[in-house]
């Protein structure tokens, strides 16, 4: 039956070539659109690949200039801890820093000093190796204006091949100037414009660090302009520079640099290779300067699917060419060409139905038209986007119905733009017959020709974006309203995103954060501490309450609490807030505590200090001031409690004279003198205690017979050595003792034993004296 109706259509067409031309025509849009299909893909693909390559190269930079930061930083703190730092040293901490062999690109590192102009000539005379005396030169074509201060370079290293910088005054090149004005009055690493280097007249580029005089730092910028007293600085040639830290992406991909701020302005660098049209572009921030990074896919950039789409372009157009062919044969080859057309439709089919079974089970929604708009095709993806089915879809006079059913508008004025092979990338708000409305990103490609200028058909690949968008939207409103202070920072700790609380709680406007350091607005005697807590996010570890003082842009500095999440894909995020408030609160109540505590401390001396008062007042009443022996009072009270064998008195012999002829100072020496004598032969035996004048007395707690002896003890070391009243003079002093055991007591005074025991020693004392002194008497 089909043959039949295959020779009645040949013999109607005659020799016109209807079935071959209605073959072709449907093979070539079959396939066109699974072309035009894996050509977006790939183009999509393409694009995030660049992407990423772009965001490769502005990481590479930044990573480079954050270690050469770091070096320059260390050079900085070595003149900060002092300030007679020598050329040696300087050498030194450049070995030490190992800085040529784990920092490559630089030219020359070195400091510069600030001179005061009346000090020049005398600054210039030791300048040279070994204290030589060096000419202060300025930059070519730049001579700095008279009177003012001079920036000089007073130290460089590798000295030999940047020997002539020795000397060099910069201070009236005007891009150097501003760089290292701009780094002292913000206390950060700043980068100058590009300028001819000294050595060989290349482009190049210097990075400034400031020095500072005074410490602490001041906050202000003025004050710290004035108190700065010299630079460290990197001197690097611009093409080395970039070409060291991207010539490995070529020629994957080339890249430009422009410097943002020079407007009109050539690129920096660029790597030379041949480039495509599409581009990524990306700004980083390096040293203070904004740098425009232009990338393009290179020589060798793979593109996705590329090969895929031309060999299947090659094999739809050898199959449509091969179905032609067979039609053309079963028209011309009559019978014997039907059975073989037969089996080539057949293949052709086969094919056809391997491109819709490719169209059909791909992910994404598809929809083809024809070239007037008519929907031609519709996939079951984009059935189950659209929420219609395809019956419903195809039944559409143009796709513009289609479109009035959303939100976007312009479909058929953009498509009108769109030349033969040409394509594009829009999002479309959709709302779909349950009423929900989907974000639906679509791609957009035109058939080629079929004659004329104007596209065979259209395909449209979408995918719905939805979820994406309302992610991105609610953490657009989370930074947007949140209190807290929230940032999207890099590994480095600079800044990508910043919520308006910055702004509010610091003062500082998002423009102004953004790709700065984190760690330039940490307050710099915590910044070590705190860079080293938050080696944990590095690490993998979320990090909480990293307390420490932020500066406000108005220059103070408020005390800040931030968490901090491990790092993914080069990104943490940040939650900050201003906790100034509560440790002030923390610091007052620590200053209450401490005034408590020196309160406490104060009661506790007082309340020693009494004891101390008391103890001193009650040795005072019960002994004698001048020699420290038991006074009269306290001496007869401890006689009396303690129930003596016996008791001793003892007088020195001849006092008065002591005192008419040596003066009172000299009979104050010997009664003290005494004193101690008779304290050490009594010892343990009983207690001695000063009773009057030159008088002195013992009672003994040992048995009468030991106390005797001790009695004699005493008048013999009383008078064993003179007693030295001065340097020049010494006296010989005796005493006379009178002793007695103890007593009973009178009949008529029963219980006054002790003093008739005292009576007795005195009258034996009498005794003594009458017997010519020196002597004991019992």
């Amino acid at each position: 039956m089909r043959t039949g109706l295959l020779q009645a259509m040949a013999r109607r067409a005659g020799r016109w070539p209807l079935l071959p031309a209605a073959v072709m025509v449907l093979g070539l849009a079959g396939t066109a659109l699974l072309t035009a299909q894996l050509r977006a893909d790939g183009a999509r693909d393409d694009r995030a690949r660049l992407e990423g390559e772009a965001r490769q190269a502005a990481g590479r930079l930044e990573a480079k200039l954050a270690a050469y930061e770091d070096v320059l930083l260390a050079g900085a703190s070595l003149f900060g801890a002092s300030r007679e730092v020598d050329a040696a040293e300087w050498r030194g901490f450049i070995e030490g820093m190992r800085v040529q062999q784990r920092y490559p690109g630089f030219r020359s590192i070195g400091f510069a000093a600030v001179v005061p102009e009346r000090e020049l000539d005398a600054f210039a005379a030791t300048l040279g190796p070994g204290g030589s005396p060096v000419e202060v030169h300025h930059v070519p074509g730049f001579a700095p204006a008279p009177g003012g201060a001079a920036w000089v370079v007073q130290f460089v290293e590798p000295l030999e091949p940047n020997r002539t910088s020795l000397g060099l005054r910069f201070d009236g090149a005007p891009a150097q100037r501003e760089a290292a004005l701009t780094a002292a009055a913000s206390g950060a690493m700043q980068m100058t414009s590009t300028v001819k280097l000294v050595r060989d007249g290349a482009p190049g580029f210097i990075l400034f660090v400031p020095v500072y005089g005074e410490r602490p730092v001041p906050l202000e910028p003025e004050r710290r302009a004035a108190a700065t007293v010299g630079w460290v600085f990197a001197v690097f040639s611009q093409d080395e520079f970039y070409r060291g830290a991207l010539g490995s992406l070529a020629p994957e991909v080339e890249i430009a640099v422009f410097d943002d701020g020079t407007a009109g302005g050539g690129p920096l660098f660029a790597t030379g290779g041949p480039a495509g049209r599409e581009s990524e572009v990306r700004r980083v921030v390096l040293g203070g300067r904004v740098m425009r990074l232009e990338v393009r896919p290179g020589a060798a950039f793979p593109r996705a699917n590329a090969a895929l789409a031309d060999v299947t372009a090659g094999a739809g157009v050898l199959l449509a060419l091969l179905g032609a062919a067979i039609a053309w044969l079963l028209q011309t080859w009559k019978r014997r060409a039907e059975g073989l057309a037969e089996r080539r439709t057949q293949e052709l089919a086969e094919a056809l139905a391997f491109q819709n079974a490719l169209v059909d089970g791909t992910g994404l929604a598809i929809i083809a038209t024809d070239g007037r708009g008519r929907i031609t095709r519709v996939n079951p993806a984009a059935e189950a986007l659209l929420g219609r089915p395809a019956a419903e879809l195809l039944a559409l006079a143009t796709i513009e119905e289609l479109e009035s059913e959303g939100t976007g508008r312009g479909f058929r004025g953009l498509v009108e733009l769109l030349p033969p092979g040409g394509n594009v990338q829009r999002e479309w708000r959709y709302r779909r017959p349950d009423g929900r409305y989907l974000q639906v990103w679509v791609a957009i490609s035109a058939l080629p020709a079929a004659e004329g200028d104007r596209p065979a058909g259209f395909v449209f690949i979408g995918r719905d974006v939805t979820a994406e968008r309302a992610a991105e939207r609610d953490r657009d409103r989370l930074f947007e309203y949140s209190l807290d202070m929230l940032a999207i920072v890099t590994a480095k700790g600079r800044f990508k995103r910043v919520s308006p609380a910055w702004e509010r709680t610091l003062g500082w406007k998002p423009e102004e954060l953004l790709g700065q350091s984190l760690w330039h607005f940490v307050h710099p005697e915590e910044r070590g501490a705190q860079i080293a807590r938050a080696q944990a996010v590095l690490e993998g570890r979320d990090a909480h309450d990293l307390r420490g003082r932020f500066r406000h842009a108005d220059g103070s500095w408020r005390w800040v609490s931030f968490n901090a999440s491990a790092v993914t894909e080069d990104e943490s995020y940040i939650v900050a807030r201003d906790i100034t408030d509560i440790v002030r609160a923390e610091e007052e109540m620590a200053e209450a505590m401490e005034v408590l505590r020196a309160n406490a401390l104060a009661l506790e001396e007082q309340a020693q200090e009494l004891d101390r008062l008391r103890v001193e007042a009650e040795y005072l009443a019960n002994h004698d001031a001048l020699t420290g022996a038991l006074n009269r009072r306290a001496w007869f009270h401890q006689a009396a409690v303690h129930t003596p064998t016996a008791i001793a008195i003892f007088d020195i012999d001849y006092f008065k004279q002591i005192n008419d002829t040596y003066g009172h100072p000299a009979g104050d020496v010997v009664l003290r003198e005494v004193a101690r004598r008779l304290e050490a032969a009594v010892g343990e035996a009983g207690v001695v205690g000063r009773i009057g004048g030159e008088e002195f007395a013992v009672f003994f707690t040992v048995p009468a017979g030991e106390a005797r002896e001790a009695a004699l003890r005493c008048i013999g070391e009383v008078s064993r050595e003179p007693v030295a009243v001065s340097r020049e003079q010494q006296l010989r002093v005796t005493v006379s003792g009178g002793f007695a055991p103890w007593q009973e007591a009178p009949e008529d005074r029963p219980l006054d034993a002790l003093s008739a025991t005292y009576e007795a020693a005195d009258r034996a004392l009498y005794r003594a004296k009458e017997a010519g002194r020196h002597r004991l008497a019992a």
